[in-house]
């Protein structure tokens, strides 16, 4: 069955009409990028450490001994090469993104580990708290009991700022993760505004 040339026509001007009128009304969503300000591409000594931010005001870390700075690209707030050749990242996220137990459970779930919500909740009651040398409070998700030896692993500190929570994730093969703790620490532990 075909349609008479006038409906054809009809249909014509009035499907792109139609898709106009629809799209005009979604709205786009907007993403605030809370990234270094002042600087581009790869960072130097003299501009990693400070990061401005209305809710986290001016951060500064220290890199630890023998790790690399890298180029922060897309949501990183910076980015390092550990002394053993992994990648951790700070990422600042506004609002709570899911609080501790939804992350833990994204992290599990990147690591391809299943655990039922009773152990979820005892891992996330279990989140040790600290505090940097500078007073800025943060908890660490050691993700490494929860892998097998040769399996890929996660540390995470989260420290909260306002509405903004700050994320250092160390991720890797679990004997290198390990082996680079102590150093993720020092970086968690250097947190100062």
């Amino acid at each position: 069955m075909t349609l008479p040339s006038k409906s054809r026509a009809l249909i014509a001007i009035l499907a792109p009409l139609l898709l106009i009128i629809a799209c005009s009304k979604a709205k786009p969503r907007q993403y605030s990028e809370l990234g270094q300000k002042g600087t581009t591409g790869a960072h130097t000594e003299e501009n990693c450490p400070v990061h401005a931010n209305e809710p986290m005001g001016e951060l500064k870390w220290t890199t630890p001994t023998g790790w690399k700075i890298k180029a922060a690209t897309g949501m990183r707030l910076a980015s390092f090469q550990t002394g053993n050749d992994l990648d951790c990242s700070l990422i600042p996220l506004s609002g709570e993104v899911g609080g501790i137990p939804a992350n833990i459970r994204r992290w599990l779930d990147q690591m391809s580990v299943n655990i039922d919500a009773k152990d979820l909740e005892r891992l996330c009651q279990g989140v040790p708290k600290s505090t940097s040398k500078a007073g800025i409070p943060y908890q660490v998700v050691d993700l490494t009991p929860y892998t097998g030896a040769s399996g890929e692993s996660i540390i995470v500190s989260v420290s909260t700022f306002s509405d903004v929570m700050l994320f250092i994730k160390l991720k890797g093969e679990k004997a290198k993760v390990l082996a680079d703790r102590k150093a993720f620490l020092s970086l968690c532990d250097s947190l100062s505004r």
